[in-house]
């Protein structure tokens, strides 16, 4: 079987691959205010936990606040990274099939890698199903 897609074929996989990017990518941003809450709150830490991170960030001189910031960009940053890299192996080489794998799985890691779909379900049902099926 070649890995070199063609017409139909081709097009089909050009469409889900598109489908599921915006997907993912969409329900990535729209999970990001319920991420950032998360970190501010610390929900990640037990209640001791907590207790020695806020000691330690007041110490440097950092607010949770700037901590939930910075957690945050850093997910941001790792995200679009991966979609930037999967857009541009979707550009050039969308016609081999291992290439769109590649780049797919590169969105999803991007969407799903710092659990912001985990949140999903606290804004919507609906919403952390899909969440649940980009995780899996």
């Amino acid at each position: 079987m070649s890995t070199i897609l063609r017409g139909r074929r081709l097009t089909i996989a050009r469409v889900a691959w598109a489908t599921v990017t915006l997907l993912a990518v969409t329900l990535f941003f729209v999970s990001l205010p319920a991420l950032y809450n998360w970190h501010r709150t610390l929900q990640g830490y037990s209640r001791d936990e907590r207790s020695v991170l806020r000691a330690n960030l007041a110490q440097l001189g950092l607010s949770v606040d700037f901590y939930a910031s910075y957690l945050l960009a850093l997910g941001v940053v790792l995200a679009v990274a991966c979609f930037a890299l999967a857009v541009i192996i979707f550009y050039r080489k969308s016609n081999e099939l291992m290439a769109l794998i590649t780049a797919l799985m590169l969105v999803l890691i991007g969407a799903t890698f710092w659990g912001a779909t985990d949140l999903l379900a606290t804004i919507h049902p609906t919403l952390g199903f899909f969440g649940d099926v980009l995780d899996e």
